[in-house]
C-alpha cells in the first residue's frame, strides 16, 4: 500500500447555484475551490453542469472545447 493512501485526505463538496451567465458560474465555482483549497482540501468535486443551467436543452449552447490539450494551468490547475 502506497505511504499517500496511509494517511487522511481532505474533501471538500462544493454546491453552487448556477444560472445563465456562464462567466457567473464559472468565478463562482473557481472562488469556492481556492476557498477550500485553502482550507486544505486535497480533493475537489464540483456538480455536475455546474457552469450553466442544468437540461439538455442548454448542452449545446454552453459546450466548449477545451484546447489546448492538454489544458493550461490556468484552465485547469489540478493538471
Amino acid at each position: 500500500m502506497s505511504a499517500v493512501l496511509k494517511q487522511p485526505v481532505k474533501l471538500a463538496l462544493v454546491q453552487l447555484a448556477s444560472g445563465s451567465d456562464k462567466d457567473v458560474n464559472l468565478a463562482n465555482a473557481r472562488k469556492q475551490v481556492l476557498a477550500a483549497a485553502s482550507q486544505g482540501a486535497k480533493i475537489i468535486v464540483l456538480p455536475e453542469c455546474f457552469n450553466s443551467p442544468y437540461g439538455t436543452q442548454h448542452f449545446p449552447s454552453y459546450a466548449e472545447t477545451l484546447l489546448p490539450s492538454p489544458p493550461t494551468a490556468t484552465q485547469s490547475p489540478s493538471f
